[in-house]
């Protein structure tokens, strides 16, 4: 008998902990996602420009479409660009129904000691339900 009730507590034990680590690995993935807002966009857009600014390219393939990584190399990534990125504004941000979006940003390259400014037009996609993906085979 005493062997039976240390058996039902000890299942008992194993299913709350698995209940315990399901739910955990629920809030997981929920963190994960991010909703389709202008703040988290902005914040992509920033995350990307930081990157440029400090010549991490890598960072930039991270917050690029599944579909550009496909075709496309991380390591590789930095060899595309020898920019000296100095500064960049958010001029603008449009997201659209179709959940795509534009940001324009202006921003500011030196080279040989002068600083030239240029605009950009960047497209962002809502990908997999889940995440804005720049689309960095717009151009």
């Amino acid at each position: 008998m005493v062997h039976n009730q240390k058996h039902g507590r000890f299942a008992r034990m194993l299913v709350g902990v698995m209940i315990v680590i399901m739910a955990a690995a629920g809030c997981v993935s929920k963190k994960a996602c991010m909703e389709p807002t202008q703040a988290n966009l902005e914040s992509l857009i920033r995350q990307g420009w930081d990157a440029r600014m400090a010549g991490e390219w890598g960072r930039i393939y991270d917050l690029a479409t599944e579909a550009y990584k496909q075709d496309n190399n991380r390591a590789a990534m930095g060899e595309k660009s020898n920019v000296n990125i100095k500064a960049y504004t958010i001029r603008s941000i449009e997201i659209k129904a179709d959940k795509t979006a534009e940001a324009v940003i202006d921003f500011k390259v030196k080279q040989m000691g002068i600083l030239f400014p240029f605009s950009l037009k960047e497209y962002w996609v809502w990908e997999k339900g889940c995440k804005w993906a720049l689309d960095l085979s717009k151009k």
